[in-house]
């Protein structure tokens, strides 16, 4: 369950995506940055996995059959590549 602070990132990137979409626009390229242990790979990983939900909702999986992540951090890629 993400906390307070987590929802509003994630609210903010799955509609500026959505909107980013529906108007065939560039979505904003986001940093998720913050102390150790405040979850920023739980978050990647929800933020991931909502807009592949989005994605897969408006074209199908024919259509939308995966999704990318860019990780920057090694310890973010560490972390997402074992889960």
């Amino acid at each position: 369950m993400l906390n307070e602070g987590q929802r509003r990132v994630y609210d903010y990137v799955l509609n500026d995506f959505s909107n980013s979409t529906e108007a065939n626009a560039q979505p904003e390229n986001i940093i998720v940055m913050g102390k150790g242990g405040v979850g920023e790979s739980f978050l990647i990983h929800a933020m991931e996995y909502g807009i592949w939900q989005l994605m897969m909702a408006r074209y199908g999986r024919d259509e939308y059959r995966n999704v990318r992540t860019a990780v920057k951090s090694g310890l973010a890629i560490v972390r997402l590549k074992s889960a």
